[in-house]
């Protein structure tokens, strides 16, 4: 009788523990918690029989969970507890310390500094474009979910950055009128470390930087980084046939062409320099918002990222020394005003192979009256006017100039003129050219019409084109694939026509 309700006991028991929840234990946990609703519950205690309230605009914030229980998590914030919230109704981000040591970093000026990491817009404490440049030392490093924050003290209290907020370039905050100690040496040494060999323009002109720095105040190590940022290295077309490192008046639309001439690299460099200098970095220049390359960043470049860039190439010039640049003084000079320049190579100088001569003797007539443009953009200076019928000779075209769509479905293109002693620019909508085509792309020049013609020469991509005229027609054939074949003379052979397949030639 005992055994049974021994044995009876022990399967009620079993049954018991079977239906009855286990006690849960509360343990530590290191995360960032958000509601996944204004409509969730809060509850005082963890459990589902405790008393509870609705979220509502606490669903608004991002909270520290630092407690679990179970299916309940805690949610605080700072040290304040708010409550328990069951996990389904919860955003869990894990934290992992990526450095716990002080590190400086400066403000780049975009983004906000908020109350919590990983936090909503309820929670910002700063609006960042107020403080660029500001120096902040950092205590935590943190991984929150997939993005890392910094944690600094600022105003007196401790708030969260963004990692894309913040900069550990000192250079990118420095004051630009601070002088470098770099030598042209080390400017040309740090070339040779980038495969750059002692042809490089930049190279040749590093001295001249040096210089700059004692005539304008304005960091040499600074204005030779974004030469190299510009100029990709000196690699530029602009720099190379123009001494433009700047990018001084290169239209998206003619970035060659309109792009400004200047008769020597130190003529380029000085000219660069009073720019920068009363622009941007003169307290009452028109774009000023302090002289540093991140204030600079604010007005100069659409690219946030642009002081950075400039920070980092000065970094590897060269690093930043806190200590040396905090005992510099900045010295800001007034700059006399440079000589304006005009956007013409002369014609004794090397032109870039954009500028394609058009074939000999090519003329056009005005259709009505032309302007006549100082430049081939539409808003350049009119230098005058033809009247309509008028029959003018065309010089050049240049392969960087954008063509102006005119409707939907048509297009203009800018020609080069003489006119009045200096270059001039006429649109093709304003004109009749009966002999004037284009080459589309590279392809082959043949003897007859058809590809099985032997190939005379290759006719080059945005070449210049004179068609072959009979009875003030252009002369055609179709191959035996019934393609159709343009005769043509090619500005590379002017006296020998050559047969080209018309779907490589387009007219204007």
């Amino acid at each position: 009788m005992k055994t049974w309700l021994l044995a009876l006991s022990m399967m009620i028991g079993c049954f018991l523990f079977l239906e009855m929840p286990a006690d849960a234990t509360e343990k530590k946990t290191n995360q960032i918690a958000q509601l996944t609703s204004s409509k969730v519950y809060i509850y005082k205690k963890a459990d589902a029989k405790a008393s509870k309230s609705k979220a509502g605009s606490r669903a608004n914030h991002s909270y520290y969970v630092r407690r679990v229980d179970g299916t309940f998590y805690r949610i605080e914030q700072g040290s304040k507890t708010i409550g328990w919230v069951k996990k389904s109704n919860l955003k869990l981000y894990n934290r992992k310390t990526i450095s716990a040591k002080k590190d400086v970093k400066y403000i780049i000026g975009l983004q906000k500094a908020y109350a919590m990491p990983l936090a909503r817009d309820t929670e910002v404490v700063y609006d960042l474009s107020q403080y660029v440049a500001k120096k902040i030392t950092m205590v935590q490093y943190e991984t929150i979910g997939t993005e890392n924050w910094y944690k600094g003290k600022m105003g007196g209290k401790y708030v969260w950055f963004p990692e894309d907020s913040v900069t550990m370039y000192g250079y990118a905050a420095m004051n630009l009128h601070k002088a470098s100690s770099i030598s042209a040496k080390e400017m040309r040494a740090f070339l040779l470390t980038k495969g750059k060999t002692p042809d490089n323009i930049l190279y040749k002109l590093a001295p001249s930087f040096i210089e700059a720095q004692k005539d304008t105040g304005i960091n040499a190590q600074f204005m030779f980084a974004h030469a190299i940022l510009e100029t990709g290295w000196g690699s530029s077309v602009i720099a190379q046939y123009k001494n433009n490192f700047f990018g001084y008046q290169a239209y998206d639309s003619c970035p060659v062409t309109c792009a400004m001439y200047f008769p020597s690299g130190t003529k380029g460099l000085d000219y660069y320099a009073y720019k920068i200098h009363t622009n941007y970095l003169a307290e009452n220049g028109l774009y000023y918002n302090g002289p540093s390359a991140l204030a600079m960043n604010v007005r100069y470049a659409s690219d946030r990222a642009w002081a950075q860039k400039i920070a980092n190439l000065m970094e590897q010039m060269k690093p930043y020394n806190a200590t040396e640049y905090k005992k510099k003084k900045a010295v800001a000079m007034t700059l006399a005003a440079p000589k304006n320049y005009a956007h013409i190579i002369p014609e004794k100088k090397e032109q870039p192979v954009h500028f394609k001569a058009m074939p000999t003797n090519m003329t056009a007539t005005t259709k009505e009256m032309t302007t006549v443009y100082a430049l081939p953009y539409t808003y350049a200076r009119t230098l005058g006017t033809y009247a309509a019928k008028k029959k003018i000779k065309l010089t050049a075209y240049h392969s960087d100039v954008r063509d102006v769509a005119i409707s939907t479905t048509k297009m203009a293109r800018w020609y080069r003129i003489d006119y009045d002693g200096t270059q001039g620019w006429v649109r093709s909508d304003h004109l009749t050219t009966k002999t004037l085509g284009f080459i589309t792309e590279t392809t082959t020049a043949h003897s007859n019409a058809g590809s099985n013609y032997s190939t005379v020469s290759n006719a080059l991509a945005y070449s210049p084109i004179q068609f072959v005229l009979k009875d003030n027609k252009k002369v055609t054939k179709s191959d035996s694939a019934k393609a159709k074949w343009y005769k043509v003379y090619l500005t590379s052979a002017p006296k020998k026509a050559v047969w080209v397949k018309s779907n490589y030639i387009k007219t204007y």
